[in-house]
């Protein structure tokens, strides 16, 4: 049930909504807060002639969509094997949905199946929809890959929302683009619709969220954020994600549950290679980035 401010109570309440007389009602004191509701939402019915058939009972169609210049409420006529009155509309039209609508409603399945792969909620892809619609509306991605624009859309919409997503986490949902041209669509998108996020990724919850992935315990976690923290105010020439790969691989050795060096790079998606190298560069800063909290030998690693 959903909380609604009552006027008798003075306060948010549990409020029940009957669906048959569109009432929508306090559960404290019975005051009812609101009536004649329209419900929205698709029509199911299921008529008797029906219930062996294996039609789709959905009588009305999908909900409101207001990124639709239509408002998708458009009228389909099927065509019949039968013959009859529908005959006579063949060579026309059998949809007023326009072109702009159907490519809008495609792209806006495929930001939904982004969200998806990438476990985002529905806020999250309700804004990278309503930010691809400003862009098809100024036109500032023309010539741009449309896959690469939607992953771009995406991005911000996680950065609006303080939500903890790289380039090439987003890539890999696409399978079609890399993260440079999603890189250079966000850019793109910034400069011609104005948005400004002040941080470019909530890193706290990124480096909590690569930890939990590796199934490492609290003080191991308190550990790889400190070691962090300290990384960003020195000159490392390395990806923030390398380092925080190397930084996390670093920590596991001095803990009991030591974890190798394949299982990170699976976990940050940063290449073995890529990390033994950013090892060898902090070798000589290790001793100050780990907490000596957490370790007796601050280097626990081999320079090689």
């Amino acid at each position: 049930m959903d909380l609604e401010t009552c006027q008798d109570c003075k306060r948010k309440t549990e409020v029940v909504m009957d669906h048959q007389t569109g009432d929508i009602i306090c559960s404290a004191c019975g005051l009812i807060l609101e009536n004649h509701c329209i419900d929205d939402t698709a029509e199911w019915r299921t008529f008797t002639d029906d219930n062996n058939s294996n039609k789709d009972p959905n009588r009305v169609g999908a909900t409101h969509n207001p990124f639709l210049d239509g408002s998708n409420l458009t009228t389909f006529i099927l065509k019949s094997d039968k013959g009859g009155a529908s005959d006579k509309l063949n060579g026309s039209k059998f949809t007023l949905k326009s072109n702009s609508d159907i490519n809008l409603t495609t792209n806006f399945q495929t930001i939904a199946t982004m969200a998806e792969r990438l476990g985002l909620v529905h806020l999250i892809k309700h804004r990278a929809c309503q930010i691809y619609k400003q862009v098809v509306e100024t036109k500032c991605c023309r010539g741009r890959k449309v896959d690469s624009v939607l992953a771009a859309c995406v991005h911000i919409a996680c950065k609006e929302e303080k939500l903890s997503r790289t380039f090439k986490e987003i890539a890999e949902a696409t399978n079609s683009v890399s993260p440079k041209e999603i890189l250079k669509s966000k850019k793109m998108i910034d400069m011609n619709l104005g948005i400004k996020v002040v941080s470019d990724q909530p890193e706290a919850q990124q480096v909590r969220r690569l930890c939990s992935s590796l199934c490492m315990d609290k003080k191991a976690v308190k550990a790889v954020q400190e070691a962090h923290q300290k990384s960003q105010l020195m000159d490392i020439r390395r990806t923030p994600q390398t380092i925080l790969a190397a930084i996390i691989y670093a920590v596991s050795q001095h803990t009991d549950d030591k974890k190798t060096i394949g299982e990170v790079a699976r976990m940050t998606r940063v290449s073995e290679g890529t990390i033994k190298k950013c090892l060898k560069d902090l070798y000589d800063d290790i001793s100050k980035l780990i907490p000596t909290w957490i370790v007796s030998n601050p280097h626990g690693i081999s320079k090689n």
